[in-house]
């Protein structure tokens, strides 16, 4: 069996500001994470930001939706004073610094396209781009609930890696062909589910696994990859710590 590996949840979001700088490098150095889960959205100026909500407002200073807004005017917002004033002066992140720190880690950036609730055009070849100006293309895991962006991926870029997000494990198994692994709520999974992605060659990811007895469980089940909050709890599930 594959060792299962261990991706940050927008970060180490279990301790940090999700999806900020500060919550990338603790996760690379307190979590020991194999990778990171980002969410990118576009701007009213067509640049990528990581952001998990479509509107501002949770996690940030400012108001309103991300694509009623230019990148210079997101900028001026707090993206970690709401989560805890000591952490005031973090900023909202274009994919570029992500893309940039896993390529110096040489670790993994799982990259969800946010366009279920967008219509963000041409989305897919912006992401293709900066992934290919920072020339990490074997770095990046792009994913998707939406088949056809997982095909337009496809068709540009056939050896980028492309994942299938799914609420609940699909029955019809043409939606697996635009995609090189399966990610899904880990409540929705079992043994034989993931015995028959593999069976198929495909990988299985699931999300977010936060309790010990899950992680193990997940372990045991034999995923691929876990996408947790707490990435130094589950290196020690990994270890054999607790």
């Amino acid at each position: 069996m594959n060792r299962v590996l261990n991706i940050a949840h927008r970060g180490f979001s279990g301790k940090y500001p999700e999806n900020t700088n500060i919550a990338f490098a603790k996760a690379l150095t307190e979590g020991y994470c194999d990778g990171i889960e980002v969410d990118v959205h576009m701007t009213k100026d067509d640049k990528l930001v990581i952001i998990h909500d479509s509107k501002l407002d949770r996690t940030t200073t400012g108001t309103g939706y991300i694509k009623d807004h230019t990148l210079d005017e997101l900028l001026e917002f707090d993206a970690g004073v709401k989560y805890d004033p000591k952490y005031k002066g973090e900023k909202i992140l274009c994919i570029k610094s992500a893309l940039e720190l896993v390529k110096k880690y040489n670790v993994k950036l799982y990259v969800e396209i946010k366009d279920s609730d967008e219509d963000y055009e041409a989305i897919e070849e912006q992401v293709l781009d900066r992934v290919k100006l920072v020339g990490a293309e074997d770095k990046v895991i792009l994913s998707s609930y939406n088949v056809e962006t997982l095909k337009r991926i496809k068709t540009m870029a056939p050896n980028i890696q492309t994942a299938l997000l799914c609420k609940e494990m699909p029955f019809d198994i043409r939606s697996y062909q635009y995609a090189d692994s399966i990610s899904c709520d880990y409540t929705k999974i079992d043994k034989a589910a993931i015995e028959t992605v593999h069976s198929i060659g495909k990988k299985v990811t699931v999300w977010v696994v936060d309790d010990i007895a899950d992680m193990k469980l997940m372990k045991e089940y034999g995923v691929d990859a876990v996408i947790t909050n707490h990435p130094d709890t589950f290196n020690d599930v990994i270890n054999g710590l607790c």
